[in-house]
């Protein structure tokens, strides 16, 4: 079990969610891209955030849930 580095790989994972909706918003903002759009971004940067977090409790602790 390695807690620490569970915890960087999520922060990381933090990090990289937050730049990805700062992203979105700017992109729905500029009426580059409609609502709908900016929602369905939101939803697979949430998944793959989602999916980052699992697979580093995986990988880090041992599979604890």
């Amino acid at each position: 079990m390695n807690s620490s580095a569970y915890f960087r790989a999520t922060e990381t994972s933090d990090a990289l969610l937050r730049e990805r909706q700062r992203q979105i918003r700017a992109a729905e903002d500029s009426g580059s891209i409609t609502m709908r759009e900016a929602a369905d971004l939101r939803v697979n940067a949430l998944t793959c955030h989602l999916a980052a977090c699992r697979e580093a409790r995986e990988r880090y602790l041992d599979g604890a849930a």
